[in-house]
């Protein structure tokens, strides 16, 4: 095995999951290819598509909220921690002191955790997320 059968893998991979994505209603990836003499390993991920408009997260935010006195609308919320508007973008339930997930308004690419007192400042305004 080498470099050029991993890339020719990944190609026929990707040929061969179509169906299997159309079935199950999901994205079907390969993750980087490591090889030796004579295998291949990677890791493969299925994601499930979009339930009714809504993103993976949202439709587990729904799930979850109401073990935190919340509903699926406050899914984008905003609240403020140390000064520093948030978005309410998700709820860790395995995070037992910091199961509040939070994007920071201005850099909508890091995403922070809180404590449950941060639900006590969520504001009226609802992000579009």
């Amino acid at each position: 095995m080498d470099r050029d059968t991993a890339k020719e893998f990944r190609k026929d991979f990707k040929t061969a999951m179509v169906s299997l994505e159309e079935k199950y209603g999901a994205r079907i990836t390969l993750g980087s290819i490591s090889f030796s003499s004579n295998s291949l390993k990677s890791k493969i991920e299925l994601v499930e598509h979009p339930k009714d408009g809504k993103t993976i997260e949202q439709v587990e935010f729904t799930k979850i909220a109401p073990r935190y006195g919340l509903t699926g609308k406050d899914y984008g919320r905003l609240f403020v921690s140390n000064g520093e508007t948030y978005i309410l973008t998700g709820l860790n339930p395995r995070a037992p002191k910091y199961p509040i997930i939070g994007t920071m308004l201005r850099n909508a690419s890091k995403r922070y955790k809180f404590t449950r007192r941060v639900l006590d400042n969520l504001g009226d305004f609802q992000w579009e997320v």
